[in-house]
Order: C-alpha cells, then sequence, then structure tokens
C-alpha cells in the first residue's frame, strides 16, 4: 500500500460525457415449446408405443401442431449415446463421454427430527433405486438459505454421507460446507448494518470448467448450474422468513433451466409455508420450472399422521388449480392477477396442499400420508428415466409474458398424462430468454425518456485487457436511502428490494451481452437507520470484444415500482503488450474469507475491494485508489514500470515510481495506492511501461 501526501488547491470539475439514445429490442421469433410426459394406465405402469398421433396439445384452447415425438427410455438413450459417441470418435479413438444428463437435486427442507429421520429413508430409498450412469444427484439443505452438501456425481456412496449429514448435522455447518464449494467460484454476498454487496466474480452461465467437489470434470456444464445454484441461494436470506423456501426453489430451477434435457427436484419438507404476501413469488416459482422443464416431486416428510394436513384442503386445492394457475402477477414484472383470496388462504393455511399444488403443476405428484415409500420413489425414478419428449411451435407469437395454459389429451381416454400446466410468454433478448423480473427494467429502458425517480450510479471497469477482447465489470451503487423500505411487523424486520440490469448493445444495436440481477433484503428493524445509510453494491464481470458499445442500466425499486435509467458509451480497447485497468476510487478493502480467486479482479493477496463509483471525497479522507498492471509474462523481457501522476488547475503537483511486486499466480499486480489531499479537483494519470509498450488510464475526482 503506498500513502501519498500532496497539497493542491480547488479546480474545475470534468465535463459530462453526452450518450447516444437508443431502444430495447426484444426479439419474438418463435420458438420450440418442449414438453415432457409420463403416461400411465390404471394400474400406474407406464404405457410405451405412443405415436404423435395418439397425443393432442392445446395452448389456451388453440390446438397445436406436434413438431417431434419421441419415448425417452433410459437404457435405450444410453444405449444410443454411447454407439453415437463411438462413431463420432472413430477407430481407436476415445468416445466422448454421455452429454445428455438427467440432473436430480434432493432438498432437505429444515424440518422435526422425526421429519428428517423420514425424510433420510426417502432419499436412501431413492438412491438405493437403479441409477443410470446419466443420472447425477445433487444433495441440499434449506432452513435460511439454500446449502449445497454434494455435487452433482453418481458416486452414491458420497450421496449417501450427504443424505447423512442432511439428516443429522447442524444447519450452522451446512452453511460452510456450501462455502467450501463456493470458494471454488468465487462470489461475495456482504451484508451489514451499513448497506449490502453483492459481487459474482465468476459468471456460471459462461464461464467454462467451474469444478467442484464431487462432480465429473467433464460435467462443465452441471459444475456451471451448481455453482448458479449456490450463488443465487445467498440472495435469499435477504427475503422475508416466510418467503425463503419459495425464493430458493425459485433460484434453483432458473440455474436447473441452463442444462437441457429433463431436471428433477425431490423436495423433502413438512410442509411449503406461503405467508399471504408470498403469492406472486410462489407462482413465478411454478412458471419458472415449467419453463426451465423442472418437475418437482413433493415428500411431506410427516409421514401418516391421525391429523392429515391435505384432509379439507386438497379438494379446495383440485378447483384451485385449475383457475389460479393462468393467473399472472400484478407486481411490476408481470400482468394483472385476479383476486382468489378465499381460496388461496385455504391453500395458504394448508402446508401439503401447496406441496402438492407444485407438484402437480409442473409434471410431478406428490408423496403425502404414508409411510411406505418403496412404491412411490420407484415412480420417481421411472419418470425420470422414462418418458415421452415432444415439440411443437407455438401458433401464437405474441410474447407480452402472459401465462399460456397448456392441455394435453390422449386418443386412448383411459390414460393418465402427467405434464406441466402452462408456461409464460416471455421474449428473448440477445439470445436469453428475459426473466420476469427483468420486464420492469426493460419497461424503463424502453420509454421514449429515461425515467430518473431516483438517482444511482453504475459504471463498466475495464480490467485484463487481450489484443482481440477484454475482461470487464459492471458496478451497480444504489443509496438504500433512495429505496421505498417495507415494514415486516410480525418478524420486526425491514426490507428493500431492487432488481438490476445492465445491457451492452454492439453499433447495430444488438444486445451481445446482459446482466441482471434481482436483490431484495431485509434487515432488523431496530438497525434500520443505520442501515438505510448505506449503499447496495452490486457487481459482476463479463468479457467484450475490442470495439464500440453502448451500455445501458436501469434500476427498479420493486417495493414502489419506480424506476430509474441510463445510457452511456463504452469503449473497449485491447492490448498486445502491457496492460492497465480502469482506475476505481476504494470505499473499502475486507479481508479475505477463503483463498483468493485469482477470476475476480476485485480481490487481491490484501483483500477483496469493493469500489465507489462516486466522484467526491470528503476533505480530510485518504483517497484510495485501486488498479491492476498485466505485464508481457515472454522470458527475457524487461520488468515493466509504473508513473503516478496527480494535476490540479492543469499543473502537475505530484508524481512518483513506485517498484511493481511480482505477478501474482494469475499474471497480474493488483496495486493500491492512498493520497491525503486538501479540497480541489484532482486528475490522476496512471502509466504503465514494459519495454516497447505503454498504457494509460486517466481519472478524476474532488475532494471537498
Amino acid at each position: 500500500m503506498r500513502k501519498l501526501l500532496l497539497v493542491a488547491s480547488l479546480c474545475a470539475g470534468l465535463s459530462a460525457q453526452s450518450t447516444p439514445d437508443s431502444g430495447v429490442v426484444l426479439r419474438t421469433t418463435s420458438r420450440e415449446v418442449l414438453l415432457d410426459l409420463v403416461v400411465r394406465d390404471k394400474h400406474e405402469k407406464l404405457v410405451p408405443g405412443l405415436t404423435a398421433e395418439d397425443v393432442e396439445v392445446f395452448e389456451d384452447g388453440v390446438r397445436q401442431t406436434i413438431k417431434s415425438f419421441r419415448l425417452v427410455s433410459g437404457k435405450e438413450q444410453l444405449e444410443y449415446e454411447k454407439q453415437q459417441a463411438i462413431a463420432a470418435a472413430g477407430p481407436g479413438k476415445p468416445a466422448q463421454v454421455v452429454r445428455n444428463i438427467n440432473l436430480v437435486a434432493i432438498v432437505f427442507q429444515a424440518m422435526s427430527p422425526r421429519g428428517r429421520d423420514f425424510a433420510r429413508t426417502a432419499a436412501r430409498e431413492f438412491l438405493t433405486n437403479q441409477m443410470l450412469p446419466n443420472t447425477y444427484v445433487a444433495v441440499f439443505s434449506l432452513d435460511s438459505r439454500l446449502n449445497a452438501l454434494q455435487g452433482f456425481t453418481n458416486d452414491k456412496a458420497a450421496l449417501l454421507a450427504a443424505v447423512q449429514r442432511a439428516s443429522t448435522g447442524n444447519y450452522s455447518d451446512f452453511a460452510k460446507t456450501s462455502n467450501d464449494i463456493l470458494n471454488h467460484v468465487g462470489y461475495t454476498v456482504s451484508g451489514g448494518e451499513t448497506g449490502i454487496q453483492v459481487t459474482p466474480s465468476v459468471d456460471p452461465a459462461t464461464t467454462v470448467g467451474l469444478a467442484t467437489a464431487g462432480i465429473e470434470a467433464s460435467l462443465d456444464g452441471a459444475a456451471k448450474v451448481l455453482a448458479g445454484i449456490v450463488h443465487s441461494s445467498l440472495l435469499v436470506d435477504n427475503y422475508s422468513v416466510g418467503m425463503r423456501s419459495t425464493a430458493a426453489l425459485l433460484a434453483m430451477t432458473r440455474e436447473l433451466g441452463r442444462m437441457p434435457g429433463r431436471k428433477t427436484v425431490l423436495y423433502l419438507s413438512e410442509g411449503l409455508v406461503l405467508p399471504a404476501d408470498n403469492q406472486g413469488l410462489f407462482h413465478r416459482a411454478i412458471s419458472e420450472a415449467n419453463r426451465n422443464n423442472v418437475s418437482f416431486y413433493s415428500v411431506d416428510t410427516r409421514g401418516l399422521t391421525t391429523a392429515s394436513a391435505s384432509q379439507g384442503g386438497l379438494a379446495e386445492l383440485s378447483a384451485l388449480a385449475n383457475t389460479s394457475r393462468h393467473q399472472t402477477d400484478n407486481s411490476p414484472v408481470g400482468g394483472q392477477f385476479q383476486d382468489d383470496y378465499l381460496q388461496y388462504a385455504v391453500r395458504a393455511a394448508n402446508t401439503q396442499a401447496s406441496m402438492a399444488e407444485l407438484a402437480q403443476s409442473t409434471g410431478g405428484f406428490l408423496i403425502a400420508d404414508t409411510n411406505d415409500l418403496k412404491k412411490p420413489l420407484a415412480r420417481v425414478m421411472e419418470d425420470i428415466r422414462t418418458h415421452y419428449e415432444l415439440t411443437y411451435v407455438p401458433q401464437s407469437t405474441k410474447y407480452d409474458g402472459r401465462f399460456r395454459k397448456l392441455e394435453v389429451r390422449l386418443v386412448p381416454a383411459n390414460l393418465h398424462v402427467q405434464t406441466r400446466n402452462g408456461y409464460y410468454a416471455l421474449p428473448s433478448l440477445g439470445g436469453d430468454a428475459v426473466q420476469p423480473f427483468e420486464m420492469a427494467n426493460l419497461a424503463a429502458l424502453s420509454a421514449s425518456t429515461l425515467p430518473r425517480a431516483f438517482a444511482y450510479r453504475a459504471e463498466a471497469l475495464r480490467f485484463r485487457p487481450n489484443p482481440e477482447s477484454r475482461q470487464c465489470s459492471i458496478t451497480f451503487e444504489v443509496p438504500i436511502a433512495n429505496l421505498k423500505a417495507v415494514e415486516d411487523a410480525e418478524h420486526k424486520q425491514t426490507q428493500v428490494h431492487a432488481s438490476f440490469l445492465a445491457l451492452v448493445k454492439d453499433v447495430t444495436g444488438q444486445v451481445v451481452s446482459k446482466i441482471s440481477r434481482d436483490v431484495p433484503h431485509a434487515v432488523a428493524s431496530s438497525k434500520w437507520t443505520q442501515f438505510q445509510a448505506g449503499n447496495m453494491i452490486f457487481s459482476e464481470p463479463f468479457d467484450l470484444p475490442v470495439g464500440r458499445y453502448t451500455l445501458e442500466t436501469s434500476v427498479v425499486d420493486m417495493n414502489s415500482g419506480q424506476a430509474s435509467a441510463k445510457r452511456s458509451v463504452l469503449l473497449v480497447d485491447g492490448a498486445a503488450g502491457v496492460g492497465l485497468s480502469s482506475i476505481a476510487l476504494v470505499r473499502r478493502v475486507d479481508p479475505l474469507q477463503a483463498p483468493r480467486d485469482p477470476a475476480d479482479p476485485l480481490e487481491f493477496e490484501g483483500g477483496k475491494v469493493t469500489v465507489t463509483l462516486a466522484d467526491e471525497v470528503k476533505s480530510g479522507d485518504d483517497v484510495s485508489m485501486y488498479f491492476v498492471v498485466y505485464p508481457r509474462g515472454e522470458a527475457g523481457v524487461e520488468q515493466p514500470t509504473l508513473t503516478l501522476q496527480f494535476f490540479a488547475d492543469g499543473k502537475e503537483v505530484a508524481r512518483e515510481t513506485p517498484a511493481l511486486p511480482p505477478p501474482d499466480a494469475s499474471g497480474a499486480i493488483p496495486f493500491v495506492t492512498e493520497a491525503r489531499l486538501r479540497p480541489g479537483a484532482y486528475e490522476v494519470r496512471v502509466t504503465v511501461r514494459q519495454a516497447t509498450s505503454s498504457m494509460q488510464e486517466i481519472s478524476g475526482f474532488v475532494v471537498q
């Protein structure tokens, strides 16, 4: 750490840069809908031999034309893929691994000792059923947050050990186990009395090779899914107590959707509690599961009891399921939600009914009121291994975010079909489906005049340069006092909720990168006064080819529905020689809680940097700056040199040439420097030289 003591006078501030205007283009081209069907006869036996002529699909009452139809049988599928891999490899070449895998997530929700024993029995029974090599299972614990206890694997011994931990261990220990997995992917959510920071250093959707304990190296896709689940689970802790279960399940289904094929969640719980303010979130979880081809199988771990939770509630559920599934949310991210308070109150009071709706609405079923688990769990594995898949292109091309109800009719009318009940018709953006919470952010960016309901800052910092591309990091900074606070009197908490969206567009107006996050947060009401003086900070890295871009950002206050949005120009330059990052003002440097993640440009051996986007510093405070030098690593090339210059009123008031330490394991030299300055406006220039190459960055700030 370097400290410079300087004296300077006040000078004019830097002028603002004008930015072009552009709109958000949502792609509404037709997309194929994939539908899984499990067909059984009156004896609950699987029915093979159906053809497309035996099946009719209706979307909002309109019959659709089936494009493809096939039976997926586990053993046949595995043998077929093995033969395909051998043929593709050719003589004498190793065959590729099976790529069409089935993912199963076993979730233990916090429960009583008796319920944990029952859940352990259920999970063991499930795992001892025949598992094909293309079925991979992970184990999670859900209490105040979703903890990963075992990554996706088909190692039964490892899975049974995780099941034992889930059913007998301390919940406080589960978070550490999950963090051990998290350390592989580098993610930070730091919340305190003066704000919250959310910083994933690696995007699991785009980073290949995120390895976690217990998952085969060849399953990069499954590793990314696990990383995403762990990433998202940290945000769940920000919801109120009664909403955490649903929020965690929503996050899980969203991440599982990154993988193709059938995904299954075995949900072990003594009941899914839905508080009165959770109706919209619950429907979002079901919709997300349906859109991502995720089926829930709920197991009520209370088993057979004298007073069944389902009595009186499941009859009401049958009528409710037929009406509530096509309703949409009246929040800023949805359409109009029809009021149905009486039926919803019945469901919310019956926690088993909520588990049943979650399962039945996503193509699964509820296992309840029984102590005999062998037969129903065998059915679950049958569903995973053997089912029909069909695809169709919807006749409607209107992707307006509304719910489309699906109905499957079989020509043999005496057969029973399990499938999802519908999906939300959401447009795509930059090739990715729009998340429901992003709709409000997109609406803000599509307005003829960008909304300015509250102040926030957003900036893309540039880090490691390459000749043709560069690593960047987007940072949002919102004063918490600018967000609407909602009191949760029952739990003595105060909640804020913001959603962030950044779009990067090329010169043709096409979206080339999208970064978004939905961040709810709750704090004890007794600490609210101090907490609201802080900031909500969200950072995430991404890569861009060299070029000129438009950066569009928006923040939506989900509690008030108000939004703010901005546009700016983003220039991305590369470097074949020595490289230098942007100069960032430092809010604080926190000690590392885990081994340093070299993929995170804001981490170095000295700690974790939290940047501030403010360009004003209080008089008397040290001005702390952070940047990274990227030297050329060829043998025989001289070490880089660094020059720091401070200017006031156009005149140089200080210059230093500190020696640079050796690069770290990633080949970078992170550098933090501090300066004590008198009031005034300053410009700092950082220049790095190595051999015949050089690079310079300039930044300005005001001390007042």
